[in-house]
């Protein structure tokens, strides 16, 4: 079974975008997508229209993207919530509605969202309470709305996403790559796209957030390494493709368009180099 799977990365999840735009112009659709965080949601919306018509689609979606979308109130109403300890910096109303919105209407869950173009999607996400990777579509009934912010919900960024009474924080706190579960799930034939240095870039970084950033992206890498060689022992044909962001701010959702032609780029020159060797 043929899969893309996705991983987390923030804003900078607009490069798969434009990776996939080229992928799809040159090799089979999808039989699964899955997904962590911004890869959930690049995975989710994907299977409504798995085509090249549909990733062009994907990159209106981020073209859409404003900052009030994820969550931006003010600076002193995040100071606010810090003092009074609140479970996040930002709330995720506005998020959710927005997602809610790119969503086809006649699709609630993910059986639904199989259904539409016959292919399973999956959302990863990490019960806050025990630590256990949570795979939003192993139930067809699991609502789309409810995988996506759960498997988005970043700590310190945005609260824990509810559902029947658990909370749940971003897929990426366990597997910001999920390959392991498209593994299980019946993926034989998987490409990767992994941003790479999701959380902070890999440069002389100053600042405590600049640092706790660079921490995360450190940990998530050797996750991503591990992930890689699990794979590849079990005989699993996997070809990964790094995505980089350049000079591009975590969190600065206005540069949509510069990050799809660099996903695009990264994407021709994995094609070029013979490392897809996508057919049809």
């Amino acid at each position: 079974m043929f899969a893309y799977v996705l991983s987390g990365g923030g804003n900078y999840g607009a490069m798969q975008v434009g990776a996939l735009e080229v992928l799809l112009a040159h090799g089979p659709r999808p039989q699964m997508l899955v997904g962590t965080s911004a890869g959930a949601l690049n995975a989710a919306y994907l299977a409504t229209d798995p085509t090249l018509e549909g990733a062009r689609r994907l990159g209106d979606a981020w073209r859409g993207v404003r900052l009030g979308h994820v969550g931006s109130r003010g600076m002193f109403t995040v100071i606010r919530r810090m003092l009074t300890n609140a479970d996040s910096m930002y709330l995720t109303d506005s998020l959710a509605r927005y997602l809610r919105e790119q969503i086809p209407p006649d699709v609630e869950t993910f059986g639904d969202l199989a259904a539409v173009a016959g292919v399973h999607a999956y959302a990863v996400a990490v019960r806050l309470d025990t630590g256990q990777l949570r795979v939003f579509g192993d139930d067809p009934a699991d609502r789309v709305l409810d995988g996506l912010m759960a498997s988005s919900a970043v700590p310190l960024l945005f609260p824990p996403w509810t559902v029947d009474g658990v909370r749940y924080v971003d897929g990426g706190v366990l597997t910001k790559l999920p390959i392991r579960v498209a593994v299980e799930r019946g993926a034989t034939d998987i490409v990767a796209l992994d941003v790479k240095d999701s959380m902070g870039s890999n440069g002389n970084v100053q600042g405590m957030m600049a640092i706790a950033g660079r921490a995360t992206s450190l940990m998530t890498a050797q996750q991503v390494e591990a992930e890689l060689a699990w794979a590849r022992s079990a005989g699993v044909r996997v070809r990964h493709l790094p995505l980089v962001h350049g000079n591009t701010l975590f969190w600065d959702f206005t540069h949509a368009d510069e990050l799809i032609a660099l996903g695009r780029a990264a994407a021709e020159v994995f094609l070029e180099q013979g490392i897809g060797e996508l057919t049809r």
